[in-house]
């Protein structure tokens, strides 16, 4: 029997989240179109190492 212990929420689905899995195609975009991760960063209320994150495919690559 599992306990839960272990699991983790992933993407949108953690208790942390600021972004939707929905907010992640959005920001792949900007990104393709130029936008700086920093202005990113600040429309999404994140930090620029999360775009970067989002950006080399180290964070939210479950999101096609």
């Amino acid at each position: 029997m599992q306990s839960g212990r272990g699991l983790k929420s992933q993407g949108g689905e953690h208790y942390a989240a600021r972004l939707s899995e929905a907010d992640i195609p959005l920001i792949r975009h900007l990104l393709a179109e130029k936008v700086e991760q920093k202005e990113i960063a600040r429309r999404y209320g994140v930090s620029r190492s999360i775009v970067n994150a989002i950006a080399t495919g180290r964070s939210w690559k479950h999101v096609p």
